[in-house]
């Protein structure tokens, strides 16, 4: 505000108690001396000078008041002054001595000659300033509004003032951004984050958009608003980071992007960004940690569930980083392929003794470990864990029954027994009994013995004319009594005849004995097989079975002890002599009349016996019934040619037969090579492959008219035939099993037997066969009559040295077949 004082002074005239301001005590500014030269106030508003005028303090106030004055002063009585200047003092105060009496006014004083008594107007009119009038003391003024400033024209105008071509911070606000004038003042335009003050107007100050609402006063993704003078700025949560072009808003971090083990975790296999953080995709055997998922850790499989977190032949299940392994019980091995189960070793396919048991001789797998098939002689050591067989010391069993009843002293040898036998006998050459020693046949005797007689362990002499036994010589010589006394005479004569005598009888009394004894032996055994339900078989009963052989060739002693057969102390005496007469025309029980009409009696009941050696130009074929007449069998001889081929299958279509046994692997001469069908004029032969198990393998034939197709075949299962191919040697556990499929199919079996020769195998075959359907109704092991059922039709069937001794132990195996079935069931 601009001030310019006048001061005057005048010198009062009189104390100020004299001094009556009529109520205007309060604007009263001094008595000062006036001057006609230099008046202290410029301009005279009136003099009053009527008779009945009456002037007054407040009266001259209002008249400069009108006029625009700033100071009134009365004068003379009846005299005002009006003026601006404000240097009215400068002709000094004078006070006390302004006391005249204002004309025809005595309330009050009007100054005196020379004397102004003045008063400021500021209440009136404003004093005349424009805006404001201001009063301090003696001091009154005009002063301007912000914006304005008092002219110094004539010191009460107000003129505006343009702030904005000032100097910021002196003229205006240092804080306005841009200054924008105004009428009377100033305004701001403000930057952004400012705003102008709402109480001044004139400066910018910082607006605080973090008490705003998100999304409009800051950006909807600040996560932490800080406010910044003019601005603000953002925290942002994990995973986000400072939007490095705007700072006002939180953006992704893709870590993806950067480096392993550092923006991402060590263990996350494959990095996926997701908004505000990222997860992992594992490989398999990991999974995201549920904690934090960023991160791939380890899956326990093995505490999961067998078959569906592993897999279900793992056995022992160990978890291994990302995966796991497995431990494999004894037999079984890792896979080498997964390496997540356990597979069967198949030992047999391994070495001998590193693999499987040095002693295991027929090395058969099983899941898991393998068994032993024994030879003859050996059995299958249950004690050990793994198969191995071990040598069966018969010696140790029954005579009679686990070695034979004439080895006179046992001595067990591997896989089988020999014999020390007693003076006058010999080993057989078999080795497994003694026989005796033909001393006669094989010259062993005396010179002096005239005709040799052999004896079961020895020998003894006839002795001719006067010649008698030299009863000092073991009787085995012949001497002439003459040369001795009448009396040694006679006695010798009579111990010459009468101890051949004894002896002749002895040896007879002794055939006898042997005979009652064998036929005891043999009946118990017969009477004892029944054999199919191994429950009803008793120890006992198993070791009378066993011995069911023939010996073969038989001793000495057995052959005099044989009625039904011829023999002699001849070496022309051999098998086939004994096979005939034991099974053949002399031994058997069907007499020759029944022979010429091709029948045989079974158990009393005659089944006869049709198309006997049957045969065309190019196939030769047999038919015997079965015992008592269930069934049939065809003995036919294997084809030669295509031609032949074709009439077998016509045979057994024919026949009707059910199933076809091929011995001796004859398979490839009677069905295709690759085995789907073979054609023929008339027929369609179709040939399924089966299965395969311990030397047999099942084949499925269908035959069918030339027109019928496959598949009508294959609709039509009551056609098909069984064709069991035996590629291993026909021992009793291959008949045993071949027969297991036989019997199946029910007593009216029709089968056909097949091998090279049309007998010798098949004819061997249907004897074994009847012999255990004999034995399945609890007949007795009558391996003769078993024989006979064939060779009545075949006579020139006579079975091999090594059939006879398959037979002695066929009730032993059929026996140790039917023990496993009944374990099996």
């Amino acid at each position: 505000m601009n001030v310019f004082p006048w001061f005057l002074g005048f010198a009062m005239l009189h104390g100020l108690h004299s001094l009556r301001h009529g109520g205007f005590e309060d604007r009263y500014k001094g008595c000062y001396i006036d001057n006609n030269k230099t008046r202290a106030l410029t301009h005279r508003a009136y003099k009053d000078l009527a008779a009945n005028g009456v002037n007054s303090n407040g009266r001259c106030i209002r008249e400069c008041a009108n006029r625009g004055f700033t100071f009134a002063g009365t004068s003379a009585s009846n005299e005002c002054h009006c003026g601006n200047n404000y240097d009215y003092d400068k002709h000094d105060p004078h006070a006390n001595t302004c006391t005249q009496m204002c004309h025809n006014n005595p309330s009050e004083t009007c100054g005196a000659d020379w004397r102004l008594q003045i008063y400021s107007d500021c209440s009136v009119g404003k004093g005349g300033c424009q805006h404001d009038c201001n009063e301090q003391y003696i001091d009154v003024w005009c002063s301007c509004r912000d914006g304005y400033k008092v002219s110094t024209g004539d010191w009460k105008k107000c003129v505006e003032v343009n702030e904005c071509n000032g100097v910021k911070g002196k003229d205006y606000h240092e804080d306005c951004h841009t200054c924008l004038n105004t009428i009377g003042s100033y305004t701001c335009n403000c930057k952004g984050g400012y705003k102008v003050d709402p109480s001044t107007k004139q400066k910018c100050i910082d607006i605080n958009e973090c008490e705003g609402k998100r999304g409009v006063d800051y950006h909807q993704d600040c996560h932490n608003c800080t406010n910044a003078i003019g601005s603000y700025t953002c925290g942002c949560r994990g995973g986000y980071e400072l939007d490095p072009e705007t700072k006002k808003k939180c953006i992704d971090v893709n870590e993806c992007k950067g480096v392993k083990g550092k923006d991402y975790h060590e263990d996350c296999h494959k990095c996926l960004n997701t908004i505000g953080s990222y997860t992992c995709n594992c490989k398999g055997g990991y999974k995201v940690d549920p904690s934090t998922n960023q991160k791939c850790i380890d899956i326990n499989e093995c505490e999961g569930t067998r078959g569906v977190d592993f897999h279900q032949d793992c056995h022992n299940c160990t978890n291994a980083i990302g995966s796991y392994t497995c431990g494999c019980r004894g037999g079984y091995e890792l896979d080498p392929e997964t390496k997540k189960m356990c597979i069967d070793v198949d030992e047999c396919k391994g070495e001998r003794g590193v693999d499987y048991n040095q002693d295991c001789h027929h090395c058969i797998n099983a899941v898991p470990g393998y068994t032993c098939e024994c030879n003859e002689g050996y059995q299958e050591d249950s004690r050990a864990v793994e198969g191995n067989c071990i040598d069966i010391n018969e010696c140790l069993g029954d005579k009679g029954v686990d070695y034979h009843i004439d080895c006179h002293n046992c001595s067990n040898t591997k896989g089988s027994y020999t014999c020390d036998c007693a003076e006058g006998y010999e080993l057989h050459p078999n080795g497994t009994f003694c026989i005796d020693t033909d001393e006669c046949q094989r010259g062993l005797y005396d010179v002096d013995c005239h005709t040799c007689v052999n004896l079961i362990g020895g020998h003894t002499c006839m002795c001719y004319g006067k010649y008698v036994l030299d009863a000092n010589k073991n009787n085995e010589t012949c001497f002439d009594p003459t040369v001795q006394s009448a009396t040694s005479i006679s006695i010798g004569m009579i111990i010459g005849i009468v101890v051949p005598l004894l002896l002749l009888i002895a040896a007879a009394i002794a055939v006898v004995f042997l005979i009652r004894r064998r036929r005891s032996v043999e009946k118990k055994a017969y009477t004892s097989a029944k054999v199919p339900d191994a429950n009803e078989v008793e120890t006992n009963d198993y070791e009378k079975l066993r011995d069911i052989s023939i010996d073969f060739p038989p001793s000495t002693a057995a052959m005099k002890q044989t009625p039904d057969a011829t023999y002699y102390n001849t070496p022309e005496n051999h098998v086939t002599g004994l096979v005939k007469n034991s099974i053949g025309d002399a031994g058997s029980s069907v007499s020759k009349s029944e022979k010429s009409k091709h029948t045989i009696y079974t158990n009393g009941t005659l089944s006869r016996i049709t198309n006997q050696s049957q045969r065309n130009s190019k196939l030769k074929f047999t038919q015997v019934e079965g015992f008592k007449g269930r069934g049939s069998f065809l003995a036919i001889r294997c084809p030669m040619g295509d031609e032949a081929v074709g009439e077998f299958w016509r045979l057994v279509k024919a026949k009707q037969i059910h199933t076809v046994v091929l011995l001796e692997d004859v398979s490839s001469k009677v069905l295709p090579v690759s085995c789907p069908n073979m054609n023929f004029d008339d027929m369609n032969v179709f040939c399924k492959d089966e299965w395969q198990n311990r030397g047999i393998k099942k084949f499925t034939v269908t035959i069918s008219k030339k027109d019928d197709d496959k598949e009508y075949v294959n609709l039509a299962p009551s056609k098909t035939i069984s064709v069991l191919a035996v590629r291993n040697k026909l021992t009793n556990k291959v008949i045993i099993n071949l027969r297991k499929h036989l019997v199946q199919k029910g007593h009216q079996l029709k089968c056909g037997i097949m091998c090279k020769d049309g007998q010798q195998l098949s004819g061997f075959f249907i004897g074994v066969h009847v012999i255990l359907d004999m034995v399945d109704e609890g007949n007795k092991i009558d391996i003769l009559h078993g024989m006979q059922h064939f060779k009545a039709v075949c006579p020139d069937f006579a079975p091999s040295e090594e059939q006879l001794l398959q037979l002695s132990h066929l009730a032993k195996d059929y026996i140790s077949y039917a023990e496993k079935y009944n374990k099996k069931k």
